[in-house]
């Protein structure tokens, strides 16, 4: 009895022993899953069929420019030395506040912002500023070069209460030389910052770009949520491009932004409003009526594409009373349809493409030309100003890219979506997401014989990174 007790305790140790290799062994060959993919970030963008294959931008840019980018950083530091030997030249011949030294203050800012080093450039472009305020005057539009410098390395600091101060220093010389083309520019880069900074925000609510401002009505005061703070930042975009609006027109200057160019942003703003309106909007997103919700939004859907519709035509007459192509204004025309079926207006958008057609054969377009106008070989996805085709040039900045064939309906609409090739590795989740960004997504329909096709077959590849 006694051997027998004994062995048990053996036995048990024995198979104890047993358990924990064969648990040791089950866990080499089934190792724990993978955590989920982070896809907050996810961004898909479309290119042509034969695009470049990316590769991963970190190894890429790791091997391939190592070496040139020691290379650059000891030309920049020599670059540095010559420009400050220059300055201290100049401030010997002619003092320190030579009218001369603004520009080569500026030259060294630049290459200090080029080496990375915008803590820096600041003081040296703000010497710069005075220097140019204490020869040409305190608004001189000569000093908006530094401070848009200024604004890029504030950028680059994430310093957001100073970069407002910077903006308003560009807002204060802008109204202070209404009489000048120039301003037109500073109105439109301002507006173009503010949009992209909603974007940002819409993309990842976290990041803190937008200045959440406080709001003071008597004795209670009311700090606006982010998404009030964006749309309050959209309608000082909006105001800004007025501004520049009012400045092209009046002045007609060939430098700086054309009417076109600032139409186009004022709409993508439109445009941006129209399709967040759940999110930005507090009314939106409180209303608890089943029939509210979708009415107020409508409301929002609506008024957005009637002031982007002002904007179309404003943009019309002006090429009209400019005696400018039929063919310019047949594209005009042609944005415009595009617009209305972005907005659900099919018939809208159709009429308009007509009227486009219309346009270019009274003109005398050839059945080629007007060919090459309604039917390109590549497809025209929509909005046409949210971005050009991915070149092979920055395909090496994706993570990976998914080949599809898309069945269009008549208004441009996918109604079959089918994967034709990916890149190695390429998650289904990304996969799964893209059928549903180009089922969301609208293309502009083709016009065959006399008509307009009533089903269209395109190929694209997406890049995506996340």
């Amino acid at each position: 009895m006694t051997r027998r007790v004994r062995r048990v305790p053996r036995l048990a140790a024995i198979a104890g022993i047993t358990m924990l290799v064969a648990i040791g062994r089950d866990a080499a060959a089934y190792p724990p899953p993978p955590p989920p993919l982070d896809l907050s970030h996810l961004e898909f963008a479309p290119a042509l069929p034969a695009g470049a294959v990316p590769v991963a931008a970190e190894r890429a840019l790791a091997s391939a420019r190592r070496e040139p980018q020691k290379a650059d950083r000891a030309q920049l530091d020599k670059a540095v030395t010559e420009q400050l030997d220059m300055i201290h030249a100049e401030e010997q011949a002619n003092g320190m506040y030579s009218k001369d030294l603004a520009s080569e203050l500026l030259s060294l800012a630049v290459l200090y912002q080029q080496r990375g080093d915008h803590i820096l450039a600041i003081p040296v472009l703000e010497r710069a500023r005075q220097i140019i305020r204490y020869n040409e005057g305190l608004y001189s539009l000569d000093q908006v070069p530094v401070v848009e410098r200024a604004l890029a390395s504030r950028d680059a600091l994430h310093d957001g209460s100073v970069v407002d101060q910077t903006e308003d220093q560009l807002l204060e010389i802008a109204r202070k030389n209404p009489d000048d083309a120039r301003v037109a520019d500073i109105y439109y880069e301002l507006a173009n910052r503010h949009v992209g900074t909603v974007e940002r925000f819409l993309t990842d609510p976290s990041q803190q770009e937008l200045t959440v401002t406080l709001n003071v009505d008597g004795l209670a005061p009311h700090r606006e949520t982010p998404e009030e703070t964006a749309l309050t930042t959209l309608d000082g975009a909006r105001d800004s491009y007025a501004l520049a609006i009012r400045s092209v027109v009046r002045h007609r200057s060939p430098d700086g932004p054309s009417l076109n160019d600032v139409e186009v942003g004022l709409v993508r703003s439109y445009y941006i409003e129209a399709q967040n309106v759940s999110k930005l909007s507090p009314l939106a997103a409180q209303t608890s009526s089943r029939l509210g919700k979708p009415r107020y939004q409508e409301g929002i859907r609506t008024a957005m594409h009637e002031r982007g519709v002002e904007s179309y035509w404003r943009r019309m007459r002006f090429s009209v009373k400019a005696e400018r192509p039929d063919g310019e204004i047949a594209a005009e025309q042609l944005e415009l349809g595009d617009w209305h079926l972005l907005f659900d207006q099919d018939e809208l958008a159709f009429a308009t493409y007509r009227n486009a057609r219309i346009l270019l054969e009274r003109s005398g377009a050839t059945p080629d030309e007007l060919q090459k106008f309604f039917s390109p070989t590549s497809p025209t996805v929509l909005p046409t100003f949210a971005g050009d085709f991915v070149g092979t040039d920055h395909a090496a900045a994706y993570r990976g890219y998914i080949d599809v064939a898309i069945t269009l309906n008549r208004v441009g609409k996918s109604k079959q979506f089918d994967v034709t090739g990916k890149s190695p590795q390429t998650p289904d989740e990304i996969v799964h997401r893209l059928k549903r960004y180009v089922t969301e997504s609208r293309f502009r329909p083709r016009f065959e014989g006399d008509g307009w096709a009533p089903e269209d077959h395109v190929s694209l590849r997406y890049y995506f990174t996340y």
